[in-house]
C-alpha cells in the first residue's frame, strides 16, 4: 500500500502538469504584430494582459483604418466596432472619423456607421450630416441616435429632414410623436404646428407635402382652415392653400391632394369661380363638405350649360331607375365580397358629388357606343394574359367618357399598373376604372372591386369603377369610393 504522503505529491504533480499544458495552449494563440483591428484580436489582446499596444495606439490605428478607402467596407466597419470597445478620450479619434463623412467615395454603410458612432458620443458639428442621413435612416438604432443628437444640438438645417421622417413614421407611437413635437419646437423656437405652417410659407422649405400630412392628421379641420386662411402668403403653396381654405373650406390631407390643389389652381377663375359657387350651394342645401377629388365633377357641372340641375332626391330616383333596368336579380339586400353594394341602402353614405358621379357613369353605361367599346376591350383583354385593362373616366362635352391608359408594366391578368401620366391625369378626373375581363365570374359574390382596387382608391383619393365579365356575355359595373362604399350599377350587353 502506497503511503498517504506519496499520493498527495502525485496529485500536486498532476496539477502542475495540467497548468503547464494550459499555459502552452494559451501561448499557441500568438498575438498579431500590429495593434488589434478586429473584435476577436482586441478581446485576445485584453485576455493576454500585455501592454505592447496601449488603448491610445489601438484607437489611432483603427481610426485610420476606418478612414482608409483602400480597405473594404466590412474591414472599415470592423475597425469601427473595435473603436466602440476601446476606452479612450474621443478627441483622439473624432477628427479622423469626421473626415470620413465629408468624402464622397465613402461607402453608404460606412458613412452611416461612423455617423451613428459620432452621434452616440455627442460629437459636435454633425448638423449637415445628420440632416442628410435622416431621410434614409431605416435602422431604428441610427434614427434614434440622430434624433437624440439633434435634441442636444438643435439646428434649423435639419428641420426639413425631421419633418419628412416624422410624416413617414406610420404607425407612430406616443413616445415618438412627443419626441418629434419637442424636437421641432427646439429646432424652430415655435410650437410644432406654427413651425410647420411657417415651413409651408417658406420658399426653401422642401417638406411641404410632409408638413401638410402632419398638420391635417393632427389638427381639427376648421381650426386648421382658419390658421391657413390667416397666412400672408410668401410661397405659391401657401397662396393655393389659402385660396382653397377660404373658398372651399378645404385643407388637403396628403401631399398628393396638395399637388392636386396646385395643379387645379392653375386653371384660373374660369373653372375655380363657378366651382366655388356650386360647392357653396351644395353646402347650404346638403351640408356638403368639399374634397379635392370632386373638383373635376363640380367644375364640369358648373360650366355645362346643357346639364339640367337636379336635386339630391331627383338624382337618387334617376340612378335607381337606371340600376333597376340593368340589374338581373331583384333583391332588397345585395352583398359582394362581404360588402353591402345595394344603392338604395347606402344613399346616406354617398355625398352629392358621388350622386352626380353615379348619375354620369349610369348614363355612360346606357350608351351603345360605350358598351361596344367595353366589349371590344374585354375581348382584347381576355386574349392578353399578361396585363389588365384600365384607365380614367372624365366628364367631357357634357357626358362621361372612359379613356384607356396602357399599363406601365405587365404584371399578370389580375393587376393594373398605372403609368405616371395616368396618375397625373387622375388629379382632374371623375374616377378611374379597371377591367376584370380575364375570365367569366361564375361566383357573383366575387364581382366588383377587390382589396387592391379599394386600396388604390384610398391611396390616391379617387373613386373607381370595376367592369367584370359575367355569365351570358354580359358585363357588370360597380362603383366605389375611397372610403369603401361600393355600389352595384347592374349588368349590360351591347
Amino acid at each position: 500500500m502506497m503511503p498517504m504522503q506519496t499520493i498527495a505529491e502525485m496529485k500536486f504533480s498532476c496539477l502542475l502538469l495540467l497548468a503547464s499544458v494550459v499555459s502552452l495552449l494559451a501561448g499557441c494563440a500568438q498575438l498579431p504584430p500590429h495593434p488589434p483591428h478586429t473584435v476577436a484580436e482586441f478581446l485576445q489582446h485584453q485576455r493576454s494582459g500585455k501592454q505592447e499596444f496601449p488603448p491610445n495606439t489601438i484607437a489611432r490605428h483603427n481610426a485610420h483604418r476606418v478612414f482608409d478607402d483602400s480597405l473594404t467596407a466590412d474591414e472599415r466597419l470592423e475597425s469601427l466596432r473595435v473603436l466602440e470597445r476601446v476606452d479612450v478620450a474621443g478627441e483622439q479619434t473624432y477628427p479622423t472619423l469626421a473626415i470620413v463623412l465629408t468624402q464622397r467615395q465613402t461607402p453608404p454603410e460606412v458613412r452611416r456607421g461612423v455617423l451613428a458612432f459620432l452621434a452616440e458620443r455627442d460629437c459636435p458639428g454633425l448638423a449637415e450630416h445628420v440632416a442628410e442621413a435622416l431621410p434614409d435612416a431605416d435602422s431604428a438604432q441610427l434614427r434614434s441616435a440622430l434624433l437624440n443628437w439633434l435634441h442636444k444640438h438643435p439646428s434649423n438645417v435639419s428641420l426639413v429632414s425631421v419633418v419628412k421622417l416624422w410624416a413617414a413614421e406610420k404607425p407612430i407611437s406616443d413616445k415618438s410623436e412627443m419626441r418629434y413635437r419637442q424636437l421641432v419646437k427646439r429646432i424652430s423656437g415655435k410650437s410644432w404646428s406654427d413651425a410647420l405652417l411657417d415651413g409651408l410659407n417658406t420658399p426653401k422649405f422642401f417638406a411641404r407635402g410632409s408638413a401638410i400630412e402632419i398638420l391635417s392628421s393632427r389638427l381639427e379641420s376648421e381650426p386648421l382652415c382658419r390658421k391657413i386662411s390667416a397666412l400672408k402668403p410668401r410661397t405659391q403653396t401657401a397662396a393655393v392653400l389659402k385660396y382653397f381654405a377660404m373658398s372651399f373650406a378645404y385643407v388637403p390631407g396628403t401631399r398628393r391632394e396638395l399637388l392636386a390643389e396646385v395643379v387645379l389652381h392653375r386653371e384660373g377663375p374660369s373653372r375655380l369661380t363657378p366651382a366655388e359657387r356650386m360647392v357653396n350651394q351644395w353646402r347650404k342645401m346638403y351640408d356638403y363638405r368639399f374634397n379635392i377629388r370632386d373638383f373635376h365633377t363640380v367644375s364640369r357641372l358648373a360650366t355645362d350649360p346643357m346639364r339640367k340641375s337636379l336635386s339630391r332626391a331627383q338624382l337618387i330616383l334617376e340612378i335607381s331607375q337606371g340600376i333597376i333596368k340593368r340589374r338581373a336579380a331583384r333583391t332588397k339586400r345585395l352583398f359582394r365580397r362581404g360588402r353591402l353594394v345595394d344603392f338604395a341602402a347606402q344613399t346616406e353614405s354617398l355625398s352629392i358629388a358621388d350622386m352626380w358621379n353615379l348619375m354620369l357613369v349610369s348614363e355612360m353605361l346606357d350608351k351603345k357606343r360605350i358598351r361596344r367599346a367595353l366589349r371590344v376591350t374585354a375581348k382584347r383583354d381576355m386574349a392578353e394574359r399578361n396585363s389588365q385593362s384600365g384607365g380614367l373616366i372624365r366628364y367631357e362635352h357634357g357626358r362621361a367618357e372612359a379613356i384607356l391608359y396602357p399599363p406601365a408594366k405587365k404584371q399578370g391578368d389580375d393587376k393594373y399598373v398605372p403609368t405616371r401620366q395616368m396618375l397625373k391625369d387622375a388629379l382632374d378626373s371623375l374616377c378611374y376604372f379597371v377591367g376584370h375581363f380575364s375570365e367569366v365570374a361564375e361566383n357573383i359574390s366575387r364581382i366588383g372591386p377587390g382589396e387592391k382596387e379599394l386600396a388604390f382608391a384610398a391611396k390616391y383619393n379617387i373613386c373607381g369603377v370595376v367592369f367584370t365579365t359575367v355569365a351570358g356575355g354580359r358585363l357588370n359595373a360597380t362603383y366605389f369610393t375611397p372610403g369603401g362604399v361600393v355600389v352595384d350599377l347592374g349588368e349590360f350587353k351591347e
